[in-house]
Formats: C-alpha cells, structure tokens, sequence
C-alpha cells in the first residue's frame, strides 16, 4: 500500500535464534512452568492464579498448565504506551522499539562508592533521579503490583 506524508525509520534487526529454535524453547519453557513450576512472593499474583483454577504445590510454587499460558499471551496486549512526566504518551513499547533509562528499574545496583553489589534503595533512587531529570520526583512512588490484572 502507498501511502503519502510517511517515514518510516527501519532498524536493523538481527536474530540469534531461528523460528524452529524459538519455537522449541517457547515449548520448553511451557513444559518447565508446568512440570517445575514457578515460586511466587506476591500474593495478589498467587490469588489471581487461584481464580484460575492454579493452586500452589508447595507454599508459593505453582504449576501454570500451558494452556493458561498460552491464553494469557493471547489476550496480552501487542503494543504498551508509557507517557512522560507530563503525561504525552512518548514511549510505544511495540515491535523492535528500543529504549534506554537510567536504571531505576534494578533490584540490584553496583554502590559507587564502595565497589558493592547491593539491593536498590528508595533514597539512592530518588538521587539518581535528581541527577538524571534535574528535577524532583514527579509524583509520589507506590508500590505497584497488578500481576495478572491487564487483559486487553
């Protein structure tokens, strides 16, 4: 299809893997939720998975039958829209989109000043920000936890 006024910026795309090896691991990993399973620590994401019919084999480990996976990939939506901090929709998670931050998603960082591998702290988090936004925290941090609640 032809169309006028439009640019579009190709990427180069590179594949490790071919379509027969994704495949195989995509069934293989199927096979490891089911068979092995997966612990979780969050209780919202193991109540939403009770809902389901998925019910823990041990304290936290459940064992997601390919199905449920399966399903839950196809009502996933394709595309994610994250906005900026004054709220324009500026990053569209789709396709081959790449896109870099300053780290603030890291459980772990490496301190500076000392060498150290170490957890992620809120305080050390809000310097950073500081210093990559030159600004202050836009809005208040919460915790966020919606494990399984988007559907569309």
């Amino acid at each position: 299809m032809l169309q006028s006024n439009y640019a579009e910026l190709n990427t180069p795309q590179f594949h490790k893997l071919s379509q027969d090896q994704m495949e195989r691991l995509h069934h293989a990993s199927l096979e490891i939720l089911d068979r092995t399973g997966v612990c979780l620590y969050d209780q919202e994401c193991l109540d939403v998975l009770a809902r389901a019919g998925v019910k823990p084999v041990e304290e936290n480990r459940v064992r997601i039958p390919p199905g449920l996976v399966e399903w839950a990939l196809s009502v996933a939506p394709k595309r994610v829209v994250l906005g900026d901090r004054h709220g324009r929709r500026s990053m569209a998670l789709e396709r081959h989109n790449v896109f870099y931050g300053p780290g603030s998603d890291c459980t772990s960082v490496l301190d500076h000043r000392t060498g150290e591998r170490r957890a992620g702290v809120l305080p050390a988090f809000l310097r950073m920000w500081k210093k990559a936004s030159g600004s202050v925290m836009p809005c208040p941090t919460r915790r966020i936890s919606n494990c399984g609640q988007g559907r569309g």
